[in-house]
């Protein structure tokens, strides 16, 4: 568990001040997980992209004004709620379940962030919040919030629709290109092969001619 002060880098992408107390009231030592963090350093890596950490550490008086529990995990300093730019909360949920450091992980889908936690259990827990209401996940009821194929959010998806009508109106430009100089070369073939056949057919027949029209010349008597 770190313990330092707000400023001052904790990794190679997270510093202290990416965890300390919003309140802005309590002392600049924070807690933090070294655990914590390294977790977050692999799910950066996993969706190469910057990891948001909208909650972090959170002081006792500012729990407490929050009516927030005195002991949590974000308290202790081993949770911590994050956010990806152009990512939805289930798919950095999906990303942070490939994390082993994490054994907490849950998504608030009121607010599209995602909990993550180091608590010292050999268990995973997850769940997700949905209208204030918190239902872990089961084997059972998985399928529901997680399918198989998760739906795209509706700028990837209008994004990948363009691409795909831009490739497809590619495909058909190429085949009609196609279809064109293979009319265009195909009377040409023709062409070619009669006027090469026409003179290779008369010199041949030219040449038998020729070789029968030449006799053997008479032999002179003495």
């Amino acid at each position: 568990m770190a313990k330092n002060k707000r400023t001052g880098k904790l990794s190679e992408h997270f510093s202290n001040r990416d965890f300390s107390c919003k309140c802005g009231e309590c002392s600049n030592s924070i807690r933090i997980s070294l655990g914590l963090i390294g977790g977050l350093e692999g799910l950066r890596s996993k969706l190469k992209q910057r990891v948001n950490v909208v909650k972090g550490y959170v002081c006792s008086d500012c729990a407490e004004k929050t009516n927030e529990k005195k002991r949590t995990f974000h308290t202790s300093g081993l949770g911590a709620c994050v956010q990806v730019n152009q990512r939805t909360g289930r798919e950095i949920f999906l990303a942070a379940e490939q994390i082993p450091e994490f054994k907490g992980i849950g998504l608030n889908i009121d607010k599209d962030t995602v909990h993550v936690d180091t608590r010292k259990e050999d268990e995973r827990e997850i769940w997700v919040m949905e209208n204030g209401r918190r239902t872990n996940i089961t084997d059972d009821n998985r399928e529901k919030y997680f399918p198989d194929i998760p739906e795209p959010p509706p700028e990837q998806k209008k994004k990948f629709e363009k691409t795909e009508r831009v490739e497809n109106q590619k495909k058909l430009e190429t085949q009609k290109k196609f279809e064109n100089s293979k009319r265009q070369e195909t009377p040409r073939k023709f062409e070619n092969t009669r006027k090469n056949n026409k003179p290779r057919n008369f010199e041949k027949t030219d040449k038998i001619d020729n070789t029968k029209k030449v006799e053997k010349p008479e032999e002179k008597q003495n």
